[in-house]
């Protein structure tokens, strides 16, 4: 584990380096009106594994794109719910 200002440091380079290609991704998935909010929730459940994540570029985007697909999925499920209509 780091210091917080590590983790902190550590974050804004995974967010500065990674947000385009994820938020793409959750755009294509989602919508442009859901997308913002998903990339949010996709770098917080980052921000509560960052001493564990790979530190090679690469295999962390690997991982956010893994993450927002799950994160746009469930978003998915839960607006189909809300609404009554099948998944």
């Amino acid at each position: 584990m780091g210091t917080e200002a590590a983790r902190l440091a550590r974050m804004s380079a995974l967010r500065d380096r990674h947000a385009g290609p994820v938020l793409r991704l959750l755009t294509d998935l989602s919508g442009v009106d859901a997308a913002e909010a998903l990339l949010d929730e996709t770098m917080q459940r980052a921000r509560r594994h960052i001493d564990h994540l790979d530190v090679a570029p690469e295999q962390q985007q690997r991982w956010l794109f893994t993450v927002a697909r799950r994160v746009a999925i469930k978003a998915a499920q839960e607006r189909a719910a809300r609404h009554g209509t099948p998944r």
